[in-house]
């Protein structure tokens, strides 16, 4: 079964921080069975958890670069689960990253790194990562970051966490094992 989650489910304005969606808090887990997402603790550059950071909703169009109604996150990470847990072989995830420092968490191995770039070809224990990079859009590049191979949801948490310092996420996707 495949899973397509691309944040539409929140009015544009909407803020996202830790575990909770301030203009709705109900709409923190998706009913539609597309997944959830959910925000976490941040590490930032210096490897210091920041726990105030945030993401905002915003329309389709408001930034060229993306395809639809994205998520702008500031120093805030997102955890995205899959309905009922399941393991995974794939999941991807459609991103700007517009600046600062990024992260990345699969099966329990956890990066902090300079751009998302930087995790094309690592190995997150049984989950590769691939970065494809579409510049042909207007705006800043569009990447890709594809995991693929074996993706366990960690302790029921969730299955990938990522997020950024300026990241900006359009489109979650991922295929049951």
């Amino acid at each position: 079964m495949t899973y397509d989650f691309d944040f539409t489910d929140w009015a544009p304005g909407s803020v996202l921080t830790n575990f909770m969606l301030s203009s709705s808090p109900a709409n923190i887990w998706d009913k539609t069975g597309k997944g959830a997402v959910f925000g976490t603790g941040f590490v930032d550059s210096n490897g210091t958890t920041v726990t105030n950071g945030q993401a905002e909703m915003h329309p389709a169009g408001h930034r060229p670069s993306m395809q639809g109604q994205y998520a702008e996150a500031n120093r805030f990470a997102f955890v995205y689960t899959a309905p009922r847990h399941v393991t995974l072989s794939r999941l991807a995830f459609r991103c700007v990253d517009a600046g600062g420092s990024a992260n990345l968490s699969v099966n329990g191995r956890f990066l902090s790194v300079s751009d998302m770039h930087q995790v094309d070809g690592v190995d997150f224990d049984g989950a590769l990562a691939s970065v494809a990079v579409d510049s042909s859009v207007p705006g800043d590049p569009v990447l890709t970051v594809t995991l693929t191979g074996v993706i366990y949801p960690k302790n029921f948490f969730g299955h990938v966490v990522f997020g950024g310092a300026e990241l900006l996420v359009d489109r979650v996707t991922c295929d049951e094992a």
